[in-house]
């Protein structure tokens, strides 16, 4: 794909004027992620080219839960939301190509394992996301699968290796995973009814700002 100008892409999503060169906020990424400065505000977006046909199907149904959690007053960024879009909230730019845009807020990600007041906020967010009964989609396949002990175990080893975690975020993880499968397996194995979920509650995708955590 030949690179975009960011100021065309945001006339095409509808953001407006560009007031000053777009800053990328992430370098290793496949695809831009841009800050911009326009007329309607300031935005992140993300850039994206789908890696399959069921990707356009995952999308809208993520685009639900998201325009529904900003409108419930679920702690998160404000999303662009279209006017309508097949794919949810990613609007296509061209050559195959969509983009996202979220209001942009100044702040920081947290330092697994978090303080106990911003664990209870994100439990209360999950409940939060859960009471919009979003029920899933039959013909999108979203589910995840457990893993084993011994494969965690394998995965935080090589984070440790890799200095991506250090030995007390590895014994973290690994006890909210094993906490986290004892009370799934039951549940799954009642085939309870799906709802849509946020897909990656991690704390990469919480942001602490000066007025409340957010959900990204």
């Amino acid at each position: 794909m030949a690179p975009m100008e960011p100021a065309e892409v945001a006339e095409r999503i509808g953001l407006g004027r560009l007031h000053r060169p777009a800053e990328v906020l992430k370098h290793d990424e496949p695809f831009p992620v841009w800050r911009f400065s326009t007329d309607s505000g300031e935005w992140v977006v993300k850039a994206t080219r789908p890696w399959g046909d069921f990707w356009l199907g995952v999308a809208a149904q993520a685009g639900l839960l998201e325009a529904a959690a900003w409108r419930a007053g679920v702690p998160t960024a404000e999303p662009l939301i279209p006017e309508a879009c097949e794919t949810g909230l990613w609007q296509p730019i061209g050559d195959g190509v969509y983009a996202h845009a979220v209001r942009f807020h100044q702040g920081e990600h947290p330092e697994p394992p978090v303080a106990d007041a911003l664990a209870t906020w994100a439990g209360a967010t999950v409940a939060a996301i859960e009471r919009l009964d979003i029920e899933a989609d039959p013909t999108v396949d979203a589910d995840y699968t457990s893993h084993p002990e011994s494969e965690w175990d394998t995965w935080l080893s090589q984070a440790r290796d890799l200095g991506v975690l250090d030995a007390r975020q590895a014994r973290s993880l690994k006890d909210a995973a094993v906490r986290i499968d004892a009370i799934a397996a039951p549940a799954m194995a009642a085939k309870p009814r799906k709802l849509v979920m946020h897909r990656d509650f991690s704390h990469l995708n919480i942001l602490t700002t000066a007025e409340c955590p957010l959900l990204i």
